[in-house]
């Protein structure tokens, strides 16, 4: 049996939990932002473009910590593979870009 003191807490305590499931989207779509937004690619830096893994950027020879500064406001630079071959080599380098939205 249940007795009407718990019941009238049990309501209650629903009543307010349907305001909250309310108030939380109100709150995130007009107060919270996403602090910063990520991307990230993989270049591939080697002589020939043809020598490389499946990438989304290739730089020659050339460096991809400058490729990465004039495009992305801050950035980290994680090689993930190396083959040696032609004048460079042939790296794949991950580059994560991300711009803080405050």
């Amino acid at each position: 049996m249940i007795s009407g003191g718990f019941l009238r807490g049990s309501l209650g305590g629903i009543a307010l939990l349907g305001g909250v499931v309310i108030l939380v989207p109100l709150v995130k779509t007009h107060l919270i932002r996403p602090a910063s937004i990520e991307w990230a690619v993989d270049v591939c830096r080697g002589e020939h473009e043809k020598g490389c893994r499946p990438h989304d950027f290739f730089v020659g020879c050339g460096s991809v910590t400058e490729w990465a500064q004039k495009r992305c406001p801050e950035f980290s630079i994680v090689d993930v593979s190396y083959a040696a071959g032609g004048q460079c080599g042939y790296v794949i380098a991950n580059v994560t870009c991300r711009v803080n939205l405050r």
